[in-house]
C-alpha cells in the first residue's frame, strides 16, 4: 500500500492508471476508519483494479458550532486498516493543497440539499460538494463509493454527478451496524458509555416504524409520533427531525409508498449528531 499526502502525487498515480486502461475505485472518507469503511473498500476491491482511499477532514462541510476540532481522527489505525484490507492507495490531502489562499468557489446543489440535514447544518451540503469535486479532480475514479447511512449525501452526490456530466459511477453500499443494532459512524467514538447505551433506540424506533407499517398502517403522521415517542424516553437524547419521505425526491409524504419510502432520524446525544434510516 502506497501512503500519499500531496495532491500532485495522487494525481500523477491516477494519469498512470488512466493510460494503461485500469479502473479507479474511490471511497472518500474524513477517517477514523470502520467495518462500514471496510464495507466499501471490499465493495471497491472487488469492481475495481486501484482503490485509491481518502482521509480528510473537511473543514468546509461544518458550521461555526460544529464539532471540526472534536471530529475523532486516528490516523495510525487507518492505516493499519487499510494494509489490512489491501487498499491500494491511502492518500492524506492536505488542507493548504485542497483549498490553497485565495480559495473562493463552491458548488452548490439547490434542490435535495434543502431538506433533512440541510434545514439546520447551513453551508453543509456546499462543503460536501465542494470538496468532493476537487477530490473527483484530483483521483479522476471511474467509481465512488459511498454509505447509505448518509442517504441524503448519497442523493446530493448522484445528482452533482448527473448535472455536472461527471465521468464517474456512484455506488452505493448497505448501511452496516452493530452488533446492538446502532448505525456505524466515526462519531460513535465521542459517546459517552451512558450515552452509547441510549443510541440503541434510534434503531429500535425505526424497526417498531417498519413493524407498524408491516401490520398495513400507512399513516405517515402517525408512523413518526410512535418514532418521536419511543426516543424521547431517553433523557440524554434529543430530536433534531423524524422525516417520512419519498427516497428519489426527499420530499415529505403523507402515506406510506411501498418501494420508495425513507424513514430518517438525526438525533443529539450531548454534542454528538448521529443519523439513521431505513428503506421501506
Amino acid at each position: 500500500m502506497q501512503k500519499l499526502y500531496s495532491s500532485k502525487e495522487i494525481k500523477n498515480l491516477s494519469l498512470k492508471w488512466q493510460y494503461s486502461s485500469q479502473i479507479i475505485g474511490f471511497v472518500p472518507t474524513m477517517g477514523n476508519l470502520h467495518e462500514g469503511h471496510i464495507s466499501l473498500i471490499k465493495e471497491a476491491k472487488r469492481q475495481c483494479d486501484q482503490v485509491v482511499v481518502s482521509v480528510f477532514v473537511n473543514p468546509v462541510q461544518f458550521g461555526p458550532n460544529e464539532d471540526f476540532k472534536e471530529y475523532p481522527r486516528n490516523q495510525a489505525s487507518d492505516i493499519q486498516l487499510c494494509q489490512q484490507t489491501d487498499v491500494d492507495v491511502l492518500w492524506f490531502p492536505k488542507e493548504d493543497q485542497i483549498y490553497p489562499t485565495g480559495f473562493s468557489t463552491y458548488a452548490q446543489e439547490e434542490d435535495l440539499s434543502h431538506f433533512l440535514c440541510g434545514k439546520s447544518r447551513q453551508d453543509h451540503f456546499r462543503g460536501v460538494c465542494t470538496v468532493l469535486v476537487i477530490l473527483f479532480n484530483l483521483v479522476r475514479p471511474h467509481k465512488v463509493f459511498l454509505g447509505q447511512k448518509d442517504a441524503q449525501q448519497t442523493l446530493i452526490v448522484k445528482r452533482m454527478i448527473k448535472d455536472w456530466h461527471l465521468p464517474l459511477e456512484a455506488i452505493v453500499c448497505p448501511l452496516v451496524r452493530e452488533s446492538d443494532g446502532l448505525a456505524m459512524s466515526s462519531r460513535n467514538a465521542n459517546l459517552s458509555r451512558e450515552q452509547r447505551a441510549q443510541a440503541t433506540v434510534i434503531y429500535q424506533s425505526l424497526k417498531a416504524a417498519a413493524k407498524l407499517i408491516l401490520q398495513g398502517k400507512t399513516d405517515t403522521s402517525r408512523i413518526a409520533g410512535e418514532i418521536n415517542h419511543i426516543l424521547t424516553k431517553k433523557r440524554l437524547l434529543r430530536v433534531i427531525y423524524i422525516e417520512i419521505i419519498s427516497k428519489k425526491t426527499l420530499k415529505p409524504l403523507r402515506n406510506i409508498e411501498t418501494g420508495n419510502t425513507l424513514i430518517a432520524i438525526a438525533v443529539w446525544l450531548g454534542s454528538v449528531r448521529l443519523i439513521d434510516n431505513i428503506e421501506v
